[in-house]
């Protein structure tokens, strides 16, 4: 029975407050439907399995302020919105003790304690999930419960076939229930024994990872799980921290488990875990051969914290790309070491083409008052991307210097003439600097002279339907007529949208019959489409509001 709390806040006002009224709606249908599945209720969380699209993990807690917290595995509820699955949860929660189950409550605590015996007996027999529910339960209850477990474990994790994308959720469910086994027996003061369980439940499951599709996220959220279930219990047991930083360490690095448990485990392992921790880390690092693993790159960071030079030391035996390079600057910049930085980014820019890496040097020369070498640095990166990104910082470098004239020039031309190779092939981006400096003519004619995106002749159109609505129509024409080309329903509702976003832009100038017209042009055009006539039978366009 959930505590009088948890009930309470699980209104149903509060439920619709939360998620909106679209998102209750289905929750409520989801609730009805009994989509809710291996309800757990305590006195301030409560935990389920919602089957939606897929069956989801849901959680709801009271927070400290007395409000309502849920989450879920859904994609909603990754984003950390209070999604249907958890309203659903919430009216479950609610609904626990309505008449239906009192009724049922005072029928089976009249009957005979055989008679329930065989009651439950019947039902174990037809439904192999709660068979195993009963089994796990009063294996967590015996004398015998770390064998039973053990077992437990083993047979949950193991794999006898490929497991695909739908079947990986009633994988899950068999790995969840042995974690609420293991919850339970952590409830009942066997944390100690609970540790090594769940380390045992961990590796188990990483093992057979590559024979189950975890796609759907399901196994993921089960194993998140188990790590805060092993948490918990490590807090509670307090286990020789030296035992148990070598077998966090020895997890972390061979498994894609524990991430960053240097840092989770700080109050368990105390300052002797975390001393052997950076011993295990450091003996590894010295045997490296080769590179090193991310995680293993990223452990020696986190013990190295506040030296410099040590972590500019690791950094560098991982330099594959150009922000590799720039952490290493930055770091240094950050201690004070400006021309040192200044080198290591310069070490970048000789083995990537990495706009950041010449934004960061321009910006050291800048503040240490060589704008000249500045300069230097964002002619170097509009040579070596010309974007439009890369012009306008040229711009705001040169400017000061009063030598806007000359680079304009120069970049213009860059624009106009580029290399071959380079992308893009046509002149999107002296397009783009035109418009963004306002040449709406010129812009205009370098993109009838060598093409440029379809976004940017949208915003030629926009530019040019005041005055010469005429051209707007003209690009719209072009890109209707791709459009339409596609032949399927997919272009059809697409050829709609653009005629509805010029009739917009006309509208705004007063040019409706301009719209009108082209309408009229692809009705007859197209008039043997009738997918394509049908929507624009649907279709009466008129002025938008200003």
């Amino acid at each position: 029975m959930p505590g009088g709390g948890l009930r309470d806040i699980c209104s149903p006002q509060r439920l619709r407050g939360l998620a909106g009224a679209a998102s209750y709606e289905r929750g409520e249908e989801y609730a009805r439907e009994g989509r809710v599945k291996r309800l757990s209720v305590g006195e301030d969380a409560a935990t389920a399995t919602v089957t939606g699209t897929a069956p989801y993990r849901v959680a709801l807690r009271l927070d400290p302020a007395g409000g309502l917290q849920g989450s879920c595995s859904c994609p909603v509820g990754e984003t950390g919105a209070f999604c249907k699955h958890c309203v659903a949860l919430g009216l479950a929660v609610t609904g626990r003790d309505d008449a239906g189950h009192d009724e049922l409550r005072a029928y089976l605590a009249a009957r005979p304690h055989d008679e329930l015996v065989e009651l439950v007996l019947g039902a174990i027999g037809r439904d192999p999930v709660l068979r195993d529910g009963v089994r796990l339960d009063m294996a967590a209850h015996t004398g015998d419960a770390i064998q039973a477990l053990a077992a437990a474990i083993d047979d949950a994790a193991f794999v006898a076939d490929f497991v695909r994308w739908d079947d990986a959720w009633a994988h899950a469910e068999r790995l969840d229930a042995v974690l609420d086994a293991l919850e339970r027996r952590l409830e009942d003061g066997h944390a100690d024994e609970v540790v090594g369980l769940v380390e045992r439940f961990l590796t188990a499951v990483e093992a057979e990872l590559g024979q189950v599709d975890a796609s759907s996220g399901a196994v993921g959220s089960t194993l998140a799980r188990a790590e805060a279930v092993h948490l918990r219990a490590c807090r509670q047991a307090a286990p020789d921290p030296v035992a148990l930083a070598e077998r966090l360490f020895a997890l972390e690095t061979s498994t894609d488990l524990l991430d960053d448990a240097l840092a989770t485990y700080a109050d368990v392992l105390g300052e002797a875990g975390r001393t052997r921790y950076a011993e295990l880390a450091d003996a590894a690092w010295a045997e490296l051969a080769g590179p090193p693993s991310w995680t293993l790159a990223r452990i020696m960071e986190e013990v190295a914290a506040g030296d410099v030079d040590r972590l500019v030391a690791i950094k560098a035996r991982t330099l594959e790309h150009g922000w590799d390079y720039l952490g290493i600057a930055e770091l240094l910049r950050d201690a004070g070491r400006v021309e040192e930085a200044i080198g290591w980014a310069e070490r970048g820019t000789e083995a990537h083409t990495d706009a950041r890496l010449r934004e960061f040097i321009a910006d050291c020369h800048r503040a240490g008052g060589r704008p000249e070498m500045a300069l230097w640095q964002r002619a170097a990166q509009f040579g070596e991307q010309p974007t439009l990104a890369a012009y306008k910082a040229l711009r705001a470098e040169v400017e000061p210097l009063g030598r806007w004239s000359e680079q304009r020039a120069a970049a213009l031309a860059r624009l106009e003439r580029p290399p071959r190779g380079t992308w893009p092939r046509d002149r999107s981006v002296l397009v783009a600097v035109l418009l963004w400096e306002g040449d709406t003519v010129r812009a205009w004619e370098e993109a009838h002279a060598g093409g440029c995106s379809r976004e940017l002749w949208r915003a030629l159109a926009r530019e040019r339907a005041a005055e010469r609505p005429g051209d707007a129509v003209d690009v719209y024409r072009r890109l209707l007529a791709a459009t339409i080309d596609l032949r399927n329903d997919s272009g059809y509702d697409g050829a709609i949208e653009l005629l509805d976003e010029l009739h917009a832009l006309l509208a705004r100038h007063g040019h409706e019959g301009a719209h009108a017209g082209l309408v009229t042009e692809v009705r007859e055009v197209h008039r043997r489409k009738r997918n394509l006539i049908k929507r624009l039978d649907d279709w009466q366009w008129v002025a938008p509001c200003p």
